[in-house]
């Protein structure tokens, strides 16, 4: 069968609350007529982490949306912290959806992006019609957060000191990638600010409304329990300390419409390129476009 022709576009329009947000756009010739997938990335990252998912989808036939969030990438940047809480980040989303005039949707979170996608099912569920939680879940663990947040830097590198840093970092979480994989998912958080000078893709701002999100809200169970009803994918890395295999026992006892896929010889997050991910993805999409 010949593959799908798709169209990428990258696009910027202002939101709701006026902010400049930045957003790709995977657009398949043929379409499967079923809901889209908004893709929402986590706290220190981009949409670029789903340049190759929303190529894939596409091919198949599935719209793909995915904006960098306020304060990543390039959308819009601030030195008022206020700017980036996490209220703001949610009516962006919706703004978005507006602004490419999606109604249903299905959605996939990373880390930050999946409390998002968790308060967006349980504000409008007639619009969320499934979520993909990758790797968060109702409770975070806090050895991977301390461990992400010694990696929060405002410095530039050199291209080779950027990707030893990637691999220092992730090399527990991805014992197998080979050293194209590691260039991919260096150019994914790191972005050449200057000619051969390479930083993090976000404004360190940003980790304030995070740390303010934990003391007020310290785990997401109320906002997961609040979307019973709603069909949740949720990927585990095997080796991931992000989300502990206790906390998806508890979240599995308590919302029967939540499906495991335990994602073998990963950690945090998964790629989304392993055939589990993509498979569970694509189950999703099933069972959210057929609700639809």
């Amino acid at each position: 069968m010949a593959k799908n022709e798709i169209r990428i576009t990258e696009n910027r329009f202002v939101s709701r609350s006026g902010a400049s947000i930045f957003y790709r756009d995977f657009v398949p010739q043929t379409s499967t007529g079923g809901v889209p997938l908004l893709c929402l990335h986590g706290f220190m990252r981009n949409s670029r982490d789903f340049e190759e998912l929303g190529r894939v989808l596409a091919e198949s036939g599935v719209r793909v949306i995915a904006p960098d969030l306020r304060g990543r990438g390039f959308s819009a940047r601030y030195t008022d912290v206020k700017e980036y809480h996490f209220d703001l980040l949610v009516q962006d989303v919706w703004s978005l959806l507006d602004h490419v005039a999606v109604h249903r949707v299905a959605v996939l979170g990373i880390a930050l992006g999946g409390l998002i996608s968790l308060n967006m099912a349980g504000e409008a569920p007639a619009r969320v019609r499934g979520i993909v939680l990758n790797d968060i879940g109702a409770e975070i663990g806090s050895a991977s957060v301390k461990r992400s947040a010694g990696h929060a830097e405002d410095a530039d590198y050199s291209f080779d000191v950027a990707l030893a840093r990637v691999k220092d970092h992730f090399g527990a979480q991805y014992p197998d990638l080979k050293e194209d994989q590691w260039v991919k998912l260096m150019l994914r958080a790191y972005r050449e600010m200057t000619p051969g000078r390479y930083a993090r893709d976000f404004d360190l701002l940003v980790l304030a409304d995070a740390a303010r999100m934990g003391r007020e809200s310290p785990d997401a169970w109320d906002a997961y329990l609040a979307t019973r009803g709603v069909p949740i994918a949720l990927l585990r890395g095997e080796h991931s300390d992000f989300l502990t295999v206790d906390t998806v026992e508890r979240m599995l006892e308590r919302h029967s419409d939540t499906v495991l896929t335990t994602v073998k010889g990963r950690g945090h997050p998964p790629l989304l390129d392993e055939p589990e991910s993509l498979e569970a993805i694509r189950a999703l999409l099933r069972k959210a476009s057929a609700d639809a």
